[in-house]
């Protein structure tokens, strides 16, 4: 006790002459109240999260698991709370009012990510958090229909209101009371830091991630954060082995001469929203023109990898496929290199952000190539997105001359679009916007009809820039490809009537396919245009484009087969497709 009293003389702690553990145990009874608080909005985000993914008798255990360490949790913040306010530091209510925000900010944030997902906080989200940029997020947040917050809204306020109550009932001082209440938490925080948490966590990460069910949100959030960072550290030296990897590429018989392949990576476009895949309003006029000269092919039913734009591009560009991948993405070669390998020119243009403190794959694709632009930079954040609509990529794209003068015989180029990206209406310039609410042939409410206008209006744009980008190479040998990385629920979820966005839904990964071929290429290559042409109608995957290309490059390697190349008659179109995102998963046939 001298040693306190001596040590709380130097840091001038002692007030109204109390010693330290008389102040704090009067803190403790006190800010009882924050216990509660702590544990209450842990336990409703834990009661929700298995009302949303209702699992049986094992969910009552997961229940009473993540109960447990929400107690754990409130007990350690709550002696936190009392350490810090029993000190005379002029920063103390600072760092009692950031226990406080933290709480808030983790609670909410899970039960958004439920409303929204169905999800709860794991490194994926943690990869995307990395790789979002202030515009993104804002963007994001606009997205959130009010509806998704209001309950969230409504328990924190009960919750406040009865911390409230228990905060007035602790006013009184029961001293054998306070004395019980500190040494009993302190044994449990003793005993549980020391023996319970080291262990429980060692077997959350043997487990993986059903262990979600079974901790606490500050269980969720360290452990899948340290999770992302293992996991950015063995993606940063997987970039490395992906960058040096080489393996032998062979020209065939069928090899092409002379040839632009293009790569149209459009984003957040669902098939059954485009005119030329059946939607009733016109906002396809480019592409409905080519494929009426039977210039440009549809493929009818054509699926993304996962919902989401990370990773389909991981999938689509690398040899990793999504029901044979027993490694990661950058243990695979990426088509890029072979491509480079076998005699192409390889560049990526894009209007999608440089972003992420960590590797990120589309970074990383984008270097394998042997030039490459982004329209947008980090530092672009703050410019006005009109700034960056999709057809400012135009002047940067190669073409056949600039391969040739590098001294190669073809160019692949890949084109990366912000597309359809929410917020749909920043998406293109005000003369674009031909649809209204009255437009849209859905019986929705007036406010959901409008963003849907405004998507149909981005997607109007985007078949604006995509028949320029085609008419860029039409003049020369080329094939062009056009899809999305992904889909979009847009209202049609009947468990979340008022959600738009990114989703595991069938909506949420259905994307059109289509294919160009130039005149001179089609005089050129006619059995490689029937071939196009036959395979249509058949069900596709975009983990398999990087072995759909290097068949149509006519070029071979280890990792070759024609059972996964699109435009093979020997494509396997029986295959079931396996769709993977946020650690879920979903079999489409």
């Amino acid at each position: 006790m001298k040693i306190l009293n001596l040590l709380a003389t130097v840091l001038h702690l002692e007030e109204n002459k109390k010693s330290i553990w008389k102040r704090y145990r009067l803190n403790m009874w006190q800010t009882m109240w924050l216990f509660f608080f702590v544990v209450a909005l842990q336990c409703i985000v834990n009661f929700y999260a298995h009302e949303v993914n209702a699992t049986a008798k094992a969910s009552i255990i997961a229940l009473f698991s993540s109960t447990f360490r929400s107690i754990l949790w409130g007990i350690f913040i709550w002696h936190l709370g009392a350490l810090i306010r029993s000190t005379m530091l002029k920063m103390k209510w600072i760092g009692y009012s950031l226990l406080i925000l933290g709480a808030t900010i983790v609670y909410f944030f899970e039960f958004i990510l439920l409303n929204l997902y169905g999800l709860l906080y794991n490194p994926s989200i943690a990869q995307i958090l990395a790789g979002t940029n202030p515009n993104e997020t804002s963007e994001f947040l606009d997205t959130i229909p009010f509806s998704s917050v209001l309950t969230p809204i409504s328990y924190y306020l009960a919750v406040i209101l009865l911390s409230y109550g228990i905060s007035h009932l602790t006013k009184k001082s029961y001293r054998a009371l306070r004395s019980i209440f500190v040494i009993g938490s302190l044994a449990i925080v003793a005993i549980s830091w020391a023996y319970i948490i080291p262990r429980s966590y060692q077997r959350i990460f043997e487990i993986g991630s059903m262990a979600d069910e079974l901790i606490g949100p500050y269980d969720r959030l360290i452990g899948n954060t340290k999770s992302f960072l293992v996991g950015s550290k063995a993606t940063e030296e997987g970039v490395a082995r992906i960058k040096n990897h080489r393996t032998q590429v062979v020209k065939t018989k069928e090899a092409l001469i002379d040839v632009s392949i293009v790569v149209i990576v459009g984003e957040t476009l669902r098939r059954d929203y485009l005119h030329c895949y059946g939607y009733p309003l016109e906002n396809s006029p480019h592409i409905d023109y080519l494929h009426k000269q039977g210039l440009l092919t549809l493929y009818a039913d054509a699926v993304s990898p996962t919902p989401a734009t990370v990773g389909s591009i991981t999938r689509m560009f690398s040899f990793y496929l999504n029901d044979k991948g027993q490694k990661e993405w950058y243990d695979y070669p990426s088509i890029i290199t072979l491509l480079s390998q076998g005699g192409y020119r390889t560049n990526w243009t894009s209007n999608q952000e440089v972003y992420g403190v960590y590797a990120q794959p589309i970074k990383v694709f984008s270097e394998l190539s042997d030039s490459h632009f982004f329209l947008k930079n980090k530092k672009d954040t703050k410019e006005k997105n009109q700034d960056y609509y999709d057809e400012k990529v135009l002047p940067f794209l190669e073409h056949i001359q600039d391969a040739r003068k590098a001294g190669n015989e073809n160019l692949f180029q890949v084109i990366h679009l912000m597309g359809s990206h929410a917020t749909y209406n920043e998406r293109y310039p005000k003369e674009f916007k031909r649809f209204e609410a009255k437009d849209i042939p859905k019986k929705l409410p007036t406010k959901h009809k409008q963003i849907i206008a405004e998507y149909v209006n981005s997607i109007y744009y985007n078949d604006y820039v995509v028949g320029k980008i085609i008419e860029q190479y039409s003049r020369e040998k080329s094939i062009v490809l056009y899809f999305s990385d992904h889909g979009e629920v847009l209202f049609d979820d009947p468990k979340r009537p008022d959600f738009f966005g990114h989703a595991l839904e069938r909506v949420g990964v259905s994307i059109p396919f289509m294919v160009y071929l130039s005149p001179s290429m089609r005089q050129a290559y006619p059995k490689l245009a029937m071939r196009i042409e036959k395979n249509k109608e058949y069900p596709i995957m975009l983990d398999q484009l990087s072995h759909t290309l290097l068949d149509l490059a006519g070029l071979q390697c280890k990792y070759s087969d024609a059972t996964q190349a699109f435009f093979s008659p020997q494509f396997n179109y029986k295959r079931p497709r396996l769709v993977q995102g946020l650690n879920k998963e979903m079999k489409q046939f």
